[in-house]
């Protein structure tokens, strides 16, 4: 408990050091403790008539975070602050009063509303990160120290607030957490077209249901092995249920991995299994398993590096022809602007090859490069914009038969995200997302294009 403690006055103080706004001085300067230690309302108030605009705010913010919220209040409510900040350091004001009394879940609100005006206010998002973290919500308060994370003036601070992030996500070694989406392909053109011509003729006009729900939950748990290691398993399930069953889909998946901390982050050696459920004759037509190696590591202060490499092996129960292998190679790299934007790169590579049965290998053998870049923005009025593109270039050795031409795939994806940050409905905030797929092949059959949109709630906001 003393060493968490020790972390939290780190961060406190790292993230004091990392503010770029007007708030600085709100935070750092100093009023007579005589002024406040009697409790006099009197004396505040004769104070207050003589003192400057910054001044006021700031015996405000003492009076606050030292539990005099009665006379922070009154001297709110009788001298109204003034100009064109003074609605954001009201709500600030109003969300340190609110905490102080122990209302933090008020408080996280004020916080909020001032961060959708001006998502700039980093002394804001400290403090709204640290209510999150005594309220518990841990993936919401990592979500805003890595943002503030962004804003730190050098590698110290930047570590700090690191240890503060390591702190939380080891306090509670068991997680879970669960999603679900309304009408995942619902859009403009009814779903999903795929229109399928083969050999010259058209077979069909292939339409997934546009009406239906997406939903997921997933759980780990981590202990500490020794001062360098930590051990984490997890499992998720994700399922799509459509008017038409037969394009209903769930997937499991599983994981245990050992990670090995290092200064900049981790190494982990992992074995995962994933597993696809036929709904309606309720079995598995497809699994696979295999070993995986990750790392995470922190350049600086302002992005993180990370990757993996997995080999894994795949069966079809239904279909042998398809048994292969599969090898995956990722990578990111997440650069942080400010504590408002975000951009990742990723690079990838995935071969796949089929089992060969009485020498012969068929048409499931193909490799494929891709690139993605994903960028993360907050605006004021409360909007947040997360938006990607995917490039994606795929070969196949051959197509069922060796004498015709190889199948060659280009794809391109790309997806929008918007999220209502300030609008908390029990804790979450709303968010729309529309994704665009285009592949185009030299086989009619493979030509085709998926609209996609869904509404889900998010607690990453």
């Amino acid at each position: 408990m003393a060493a968490q403690g020790n972390t939290v006055t780190i961060w406190k103080r790292a993230t004091r050091r990392a503010l770029s706004s007007c708030f600085v001085l709100l935070a750092t300067a100093t009023i007579p403790n005589t002024a406040i230690s009697n409790g006099l309302l009197p004396d505040l108030i004769s104070t207050f008539e003589q003192s400057t605009e910054s001044e006021r705010i700031r015996i405000m913010i003492r009076l606050a975070k030292q539990g005099n919220t009665e006379e922070a209040k009154r001297l709110l409510l009788l001298f109204p602050l003034q100009g064109s900040h003074a609605e954001n350091r009201t709500l600030y004001i109003q969300g340190l009063i609110l905490k102080s009394d122990g209302k933090l879940t008020d408080a996280t609100k004020k916080f909020r509303q001032a961060l959708a005006n001006d998502p700039k206010l980093t002394l804001v998002r400290s403090e709204l990160a640290q209510t999150l973290y005594e309220l518990e919500e841990d993936e919401s308060a990592i979500h805003h120290l890595k943002l503030l994370q962004a804003d730190a003036p050098d590698a110290a601070t930047a570590a700090g607030i690191k240890n503060f992030i390591d702190t939380i996500d080891a306090r509670t070694p068991f997680k879970f957490n669960a999603y679900i989406a309304a009408a995942p392909t619902s859009n403009v053109n009814s779903g999903s077209i795929r229109k399928s011509i083969f050999g010259g003729q058209e077979i069909a006009n292939r339409r997934k249901s546009g009406v239906g729900a997406a939903g997921g939950v997933n759980a780990s748990y981590s202990t500490r092995v020794g001062d360098d290691w930590f051990l984490i398993g997890t499992g998720g399930a994700d399922a799509r249920i459509y008017d038409k069953s037969e394009f209903n889909t769930l997937t499991l998946s599983e994981a245990i991995e050992a990670r090995h901390l290092t200064d900049g982050g981790y190494i982990g050696f992992a074995v995962v299994a994933s597993q696809s459920v036929n709904t309606e004759a309720q079995e598995i037509d497809y699994h696979s398993y295999g070993p995986r190696i990750g790392f995470r590591h922190a350049i600086d202060g302002h992005g993180t590096l990370t990757g993996s490499a997995l080999f894994e092996f795949r069966e079809y129960p239904d279909f042998g022809l398809q048994d292969s292998t599969a090898l995956k190679l990722n990578a990111d790299w997440t650069g942080y602007w400010d504590s408002t934007a975000s951009v990742t790169l990723s690079p990838g590579f995935t071969r796949v090859r089929t089992n060969e049965f009485s020498g012969v290998s068929f048409s499931y053998d193909y490799d494929t490069l891709s690139f993605g870049i994903n960028g993360y923005k907050e605006f004021s009025h409360g909007i947040t914009m997360d938006a990607g593109l995917e490039l994606q270039e795929t070969r196949f050795t051959h197509f069922f038969l060796n004498e015709l031409e190889p199948r060659r795939d280009s794809r391109i994806t790309g997806n929008i995200s918007l999220t209502k940050r300030d609008l908390n409905i029990f804790g979450f905030a709303p968010s729309l997302s529309y994704t665009y797929t285009r592949n185009r092949s030299n086989y009619d059959f493979f030509d085709f294009d998926i609209h996609e949109v869904d509404l889900r709630l998010t607690k990453e906001f």
